[in-house]
């Protein structure tokens, strides 16, 4: 899992991202159906981000962005929120080419850190 954290952390950087922290939690099942191992959450945010707060205000509730990052029998995981999902959760108005552009240097993100595994 450390390859792939540190994968993401390289090219978020290289997609023009500011790179913030990354969290390290643990869940905890309670039961033999549910995931219990570690968390790693990457927190960035892009200069694009105030750009969709003005706006929408209400889409400050998504940044700074996220990719968590987990490992389930052998397997790595990553997930984060498409940015064209604060489109329609926030109902925001304009700003579709900076979350196009954000859309586009997400996948790019994930994409490039995947290939380096391989």
């Amino acid at each position: 899992m450390w390859k792939t954290i540190s994968n993401l952390l390289f090219h978020i950087d290289k997609n023009g991202f500011t790179y913030l922290n990354t969290f390290r939690k643990r869940a905890n099942a309670s039961s033999s159906t549910a995931y219990s191992g570690r968390i790693q959450i990457i927190t960035f945010e892009d200069s694009g981000n105030d750009k969709i707060m003005a706006c929408e205000p209400t889409a400050a509730l998504e940044f700074p962005m996220r990719i968590v990052v987990w490992e389930e029998e052998g397997d790595i995981y990553i997930a984060y929120i498409n940015p064209a999902f604060y489109k329609r959760r926030h109902h925001v108005r304009g700003c579709d080419e900076v979350i196009n552009d954000l859309n586009k240097r997400m996948i790019r993100v994930v994409n490039d850190a995947i290939k380096k595994q391989q």
